[in-house]
């Protein structure tokens, strides 16, 4: 088995857990506080691997700066986000949203970059966003005359967010490399969530939950360099197939643990959009 098949495995399971462990720091504290502790762990992990790394500080042009601030920034607040949608309604289906805008990417980079899909790759880019519409309506709501609720439009938009702020990315990760660009992210994303809980006057230190919160940055800290390293080992797609794989296993996690209600269509659209993005990564080899 290649080192990137396991690192893509291990990624898959760490993240299915991790969002559970997000999901019971969000409810039990607040969705800002777990994303302070996700981002300050991986700030810990970053500075652990400075003396090792080679830093081309020179490719940060002004241009690059630029889309690195605007990527960043995107990525924090889909972060925010995406924990938010945690905290009412059903975590599952709401993370599946949020793993849709790998499909956002694709048709960005069709808009401005010029990509060519073929019929075959629209096919499961619809797929994707119908799997994604399954999970997001409540069909007995809507036929009740209700409307989506809030944490359902969190996870739509971090989703967008998450799409614009990794094509965003992709231009900058080839002029500065990985380690460069997840230095500023975390940078940036940090400072960003002390600004907003310095303000609020929010305590950094949780009366409880402290586990959770430790489970939960150390997992999405941890876990996002064995991601990268993965990708740079081997095939990215099969390893981007494997990441996707974990909204499968916190869903079955989640049934279990959470006890959220699910319904029969946010079944189908778990399973829709794990194949549609599944999909579109092969094909895209």
């Amino acid at each position: 088995m290649s080192i990137a098949i396991i690192c893509g495995l291990v990624c898959m399971v760490a993240y299915g857990v991790a969002s559970l462990f997000g999901t019971f720091a969000s409810r039990s504290n607040s969705p800002l506080l777990a994303s302070i502790w996700s981002y300050a762990i991986a700030g810990v992990v970053a500075l652990v691997l400075l003396p090792t790394r080679h830093i081309p500080w020179a490719s940060l042009s002004p241009i690059v700066s630029l889309f690195l601030l605007a990527a960043s920034l995107c990525m924090v607040s889909a972060f925010f986000l995406s924990n938010y949608s945690y905290t009412h309604g059903n975590a599952s289906a709401h993370q599946t949203i949020v793993s849709s805008s790998s499909a956002i990417v694709v048709i960005l980079a069709v808009i401005f970059i010029g990509e060519h899909l073929r019929p075959t790759q629209w096919a499961a880019l619809a797929l994707t966003f119908f799997g994604a519409l399954l999970c997001s309506v409540n069909f007995k709501r809507l036929r009740a005359g209700g409307r989506p609720g809030l944490s359902t439009v969190a996870a739509i938009v971090s989703a967008l967010l998450y799409g614009v702020g990794n094509a965003m990315n992709k231009y900058v990760v080839n002029h500065t490399g990985w380690y460069l660009d997840i230095l500023i992210i975390v940078i940036i994303g940090l400072s960003t969530l002390l600004v907003v809980a310095r303000r609020q006057r929010r305590r950094l230190w949780p009366r409880k939950g402290h586990a959770n919160l430790l489970w939960y940055g150390l997992l999405t800290g941890v876990t996002s360099y064995i991601e990268v390293y993965g990708y740079a080992a081997g095939p990215a797609s099969i390893v981007a197939v494997l990441v996707t794989a974990s909204i499968i296993v916190f869903a079955i996690i989640a049934h279990f643990k959470l006890k959220d209600r699910i319904s029969h269509s946010q079944v189908a659209g778990i399973v829709i959009t794990f194949a549609g993005i599944t999909t579109l990564v092969l094909l895209g080899r």
